[in-house]
């Protein structure tokens, strides 16, 4: 049974990664690979750390509803001044709450809460807000 040289951790057999805290385990007869040749045959903390962090991502895809047979409806400089209206009302929205509009993909959106500047809060939120961006979409007089 493989014992993580960070924390201690009994691993199973035939395990690449410490079940406890993710480091890489180094197995029996096996030197730890570091990235200097003059480092220490001892395992450092600092070498089996992980490099960046997990982070929860919430990835929110909307888009307008109805637009097909709307854009049926209207005409090409017509459809494009609305659709350009609902991304820019859109993006504020999310920029209220804390998001990022990452793609506008014609009448859809892809929105991400937690990225570039994550905090916790922003990634549950992000779901429960986007109920409200779709109560507060657009209106267009036809």
């Amino acid at each position: 049974m493989p014992t993580c040289a960070l924390c201690n951790s009994d691993n199973p057999a035939g395990k690449k990664f410490c079940g406890e805290c993710g480091t890489a385990l180094v197995a029996a007869g096996d030197k730890p690979q570091t990235d200097s040749a003059s480092a220490s045959p001892e395992v450092s903390a600092a070498a089996v750390t992980p490099a960046g962090e997990r982070r929860q991502l919430t990835v929110l895809f909307c888009d307008l509803v109805g637009s097909t047979p709307l854009s049926q409806q209207l005409d090409a400089e017509e459809w494009r001044d609305l659709i350009a209206q609902y991304q820019q009302a859109a993006a504020g929205a999310v920029a209220r709450f804390g998001g990022h509009v990452a793609k506008n993909l014609g009448d859809g959106l892809l929105i991400y809460f937690g990225w570039p500047n994550g905090t916790r809060g922003r990634c549950q939120a992000g779901g429960a807000r986007g109920t409200g961006h779709r109560r507060r979409g657009v209106r267009h007089a036809t």
